[in-house]
């Protein structure tokens, strides 16, 4: 089996079969060969570019938010993060650094998105509630993502590296729960001062 040529960088990269010898990729300059655990390290560089993308996302949102209580949850959200961040970096050293393109477009599509939110300078009770909307969908999307690495690293018995990804796991866990319950605040809030303003 070749070696994977890591300088020319993986752009573009699609799964196509898991074979006895290792995942086969299509990719903008043609067909590698590479092992789980390098299919595991492309994954994991992934994720860390996302949730660094989010840890700036919601150190935006902590500074915009308008209702107090929901700005703190935003910083305590924005520290989480970083202690996520951290984590990942652990585990792509794990895996022998860090691989792959440095910008993930899912993540970048939603900050523009948030500007362009910013921009039409909405109401501050609207801000709020996008904000938490916002915050709780991302958590969701990266549960998601954090859930398929665990299941590669289980795999792999890579049980260091099985372990830090069950920590980011709990932590989202938590605040999606947490995101849920105060949204219907914050909705319960929006609708109270509606009808007194009618």
């Amino acid at each position: 089996m070749n070696e994977i040529d890591r300088s020319a960088g993986f752009v573009g990269i699609l799964p196509l079969a898991v074979r006895g010898d290792g995942l086969y990729c299509c990719t903008e300059v043609g067909t590698m060969a590479m092992t789980l655990s390098d299919y595991l390290q492309l994954r994991c560089a992934e994720m860390l570019t996302l949730t660094r993308d989010c840890w700036q996302l919601a150190q935006a949102m902590a500074r915009e938010c308008r209702d107090p209580r929901l700005k703190e949850l935003m910083n305590d959200h924005s520290e989480r993060l970083r202690a996520e961040v951290s984590r990942l970096e652990q585990a792509v050293d794990l895996l022998g650094g860090f691989i792959g393109p440095e910008v993930n477009h899912v993540s970048q599509g939603v900050l523009h998105a948030h500007l362009e939110m910013m921009m039409l300078n909405p109401p501050p009770a609207i801000v709020d509630l996008h904000h938490v909307a916002e915050a709780d969908q991302l958590e969701h999307l990266r549960m998601a993502g954090n859930q398929e690495l665990r299941g590669l690293a289980c795999q792999l018995a890579y049980a260091d590296i099985v372990l830090l990804l069950e920590e980011n796991l709990a932590d989202e866990g938590r605040a999606c729960t947490t995101f849920e319950a105060e949204f219907a605040r914050l909705l319960t809030a929006f609708g109270t001062q509606g009808r007194q303003a009618a």
